[in-house]
């Protein structure tokens, strides 16, 4: 008896220890969740960030206006808050600005292999510097991303009413896609591409106000809470073409 009962004890030990051994491979196996910012480079995804997620946007390699240095996830949706005044000349456009965005109701599409996730969003900017700009600028946007198979397509539509030296109703609309590649052994790399359409602005403040953008690069998902963009192209009234690039860190807290 106390041989089989010895035997039994045994057994069950060893199912116990590979049932450990098992669990443990499986959650190596499996990849972080990555807490990428709702944005591609400069356009906005049809998402919105989860409640008290907490993101800040650090940039350097050029002046390439990314906005939202801080993003805060809210139960009611993102506050993206941006502050970049510079005097330093008459034509530096001022970036001090807040943007909410909010969630919309996912489009159907029929075909569950195909998700597309809407987003609106409305922004201010207000700045008054003593003998120097002094405008009010608001921003109404949105923004649908379609995910098929790791591509990720989004298309975001956007007036801006211009009270700053470009002094005009301005529309944007950009268009973005990234492909997100499987998971390595030091994170995932998402190629971004993106084309801004822009529609009106005073040529009298800057014949290039209204060029378009092409920014073309590479997101690395690094970890679950860290992200770097490495724009390598960045064309539009500054062409600029540079390896690594325009880095942009963006970390999740």
């Amino acid at each position: 008896m106390k041989s089989e009962y010895l035997h039994r004890s045994l057994a069950a030990g060893s199912v116990a220890v590979a049932g450990l051994f098992v669990s443990s491979a499986v959650l190596a196996a499996e990849p972080p969740r990555y807490h990428e910012p709702t944005r591609h480079f400069t356009v906005e995804r049809g998402t919105v960030a989860e409640n008290r997620d907490f993101m800040v946007d650090l940039a350097t390699g050029g002046e390439l206006d990314v906005g939202g240095g801080v993003r805060l996830g809210l139960p009611v949706g993102e506050l993206l808050l941006n502050s970049a005044i510079s005097g330093r000349n008459d034509n530096q456009l001022q970036a001090n600005e807040a943007t909410f965005k909010f969630g919309l109701p996912r489009i159907g599409t029929g075909n569950r292999d195909v998700r597309i996730n809407a987003a609106a969003y409305a922004g201010l900017a207000h700045l008054d510097v003593d003998e120097g700009p002094d405008f009010t600028n608001v921003v109404i946007g949105a923004a649908a991303t379609a995910l098929v198979q790791g591509v990720m397509l989004t298309v975001s539509p956007e007036i801006e009413f211009a009270d700053d030296q470009r002094d005009d109703t301005i529309f944007n609309l950009g268009l973005a896609a990234a492909y997100t590649f499987d998971e390595t052994g030091f994170g995932r790399f998402q190629p971004n591409i993106e084309y801004v359409l822009i529609e009106g602005g005073d040529d009298d403040f800057d014949k290039d106000v209204d060029d378009d953008l092409i920014n073309l690069g590479v997101r690395w998902l690094f970890k679950d809470n860290i992200t770097l963009d490495f724009i390598m192209l960045a064309n539009g009234p500054d062409d600029i073409t540079s390896v690594p690039g325009i880095i942009r860190l963006n970390v999740s807290l």
